[in-house]
């Protein structure tokens, strides 16, 4: 046998176990990373709606990532609690803006990473955005920890034809000239039930929370001062909720039946004026109301600010995910990145910049109001009591609603909020 006959059997099996190494090793350097991203997938699936295609489009312009896509239909807060406990949590969640700081105060978000979204500064960061964003996003946490899916403002919402048969060509910018001009349209059967309304506010689900938020800010107050304390018996704030009562039961210009719809009532015709969101758009337009929808400013406080409240839902990346770069990346691709195809798809206001506006506001006239609403817009309670806050503030409204001395309910609530916000303080300290 020769040399050759002898070394060529054991060339062969190394040069093939050479290649079956090389190959498995080329493989493992094109393993993908995968991130794992849990959205919403309850309501009327308008968030399926408006990331359609993105599961793709992400993985096309990033082959070296894998996201997995995951619509929650329970909810998505508690299933978070539940994966952080067993170590099972995601990259990237999105949460509303009312449940994030709980999360948040626990160390469980991360702040944004600059350089993993390609922005060298805070300056650079805040041009992916809308005008008006940065007190929005810098509310949580007193940082950037989020990209915003959605972001709802409040503003006020009128029935054209009927502003034009009372001889008005819009409605009064301020709380003091809508009162005056709903006196115009109000009418009651002979029993004083209302059977037409002028000024409508919503009281139904959390909406007087909002309501409180808004009067307490335009006097200039808020919830809690800046040193902490409970802000509601501040003589301005005060001053201005006793305005708010007035105007149900002094001057009769609100209906304070509890549990009405108002939404319903102005979307068939009914009233005037009603106070809403900007997501109300599209609500309309689904209503088929009988009736031209025109839009405009948040109404303000004569001698007060321009104010109005801003809450919404928006993706953030968990402190606990190996990935932080991808996170971030998948958290902003599949927001602000596509935020035209929020609107267009879902009619999902995502504040992303971009040239994508100028032909919405075009289609979409109502919208630009609340767009320049922004800049007086504040985020709603951050707080990880949030939900004990919210509660005592809506228990706070029917008390006001039904009468009671406005100095009496306000101290009340202040007092109820001291007691919270001291367990919350104790709380913290124990952890």
């Amino acid at each position: 046998m020769s040399a050759f006959r002898r070394w060529a059997p054991g060339a062969l099996s190394l040069a093939i176990s050479v290649f079956v190494l090389a190959a498995v090793f080329a493989g493992a350097g094109e393993a993908k990373t995968k991130i794992v991203y849990w959205t919403i997938g309850t309501g009327l699936q308008t968030y399926r709606s408006a990331q359609e295609g993105l599961e793709e489009a992400f993985e096309k312009a990033h082959p070296d990532i894998d996201v997995d896509v995951q619509y929650i239909t329970d909810a998505i807060e508690t299933k978070l609690q539940v994966a952080l406990a067993s170590d099972i949590a995601p990259d990237v969640v999105t949460l509303s803006t009312r449940t994030a700081p709980a999360f948040q105060a626990q160390g469980y978000l991360a702040p944004i990473d600059f350089a993993a979204i390609g922005v060298k500064d805070e300056q650079s960061f805040l041009k992916l955005f809308v005008p008006g964003m940065q007190g929005i996003l810098r509310s949580i946490g007193n940082d950037y920890y989020w990209f915003p899916a959605e972001i709802s403002v409040f503003g006020l919402f009128y029935n054209e034809e009927m502003l034009m048969n009372a001889g008005l060509d819009k409605p009064g910018a301020t709380w003091q000239k809508l009162a005056a001009e709903s006196k115009k349209f109000i009418q009651k059967d002979p029993s004083g039930a209302w059977t037409r309304w002028g000024l409508t506010i919503p009281r139904t689900w959390i909406w007087p929370y909002f309501t409180f938020l808004t009067f307490a800010r335009q006097a200039g107050g808020d919830w809690v001062t800046p040193d902490g304390k409970p802000g509601f018996s501040d003589p301005k704030v005060r001053e201005a909720m006793q305005y708010y009562q007035d105007l149900y039961l002094r001057l009769q210009v609100l209906d304070p039946t509890p549990g009405r719809d108002f939404g319903a009532i102005f979307a068939s015709g009914k009233a005037a004026y009603h106070a809403g969101v900007s997501y109300m758009i599209a609500d309309w337009k689904r209503q088929q109301a009988p009736f031209t929808v025109k839009s405009a400013a948040n109404p303000y406080l004569e001698g007060g600010r321009r104010s109005t409240v801003a809450y919404g839902y928006g993706n953030f990346v968990l402190a606990s995910s190996k990935h932080q770069k991808e996170a971030w990346q998948v958290a902003k691709f599949f927001t602000i990145d596509h935020a035209s195809q929020w609107f267009t798809k879902a009619q999902i206001f995502c504040p992303g910049a971009g040239p994508w506006l100028t032909e919405v506001v075009k289609q979409e006239p109502n919208l630009v109001p609340f767009l320049q609403e922004f800049q007086y817009a504040r985020l709603e309670i951050v707080h990880p009591k949030y939900t004990d806050i919210r509660s005592a503030i809506v228990n706070a409204d029917k008390d006001l609603v039904a009468g009671k001395s406005v100095s009496e309910v306000l101290a009340t609530l202040d007092d109820k909020l001291r007691t919270i916000l001291a367990a919350s303080a104790t709380s913290g300290q124990q952890k």
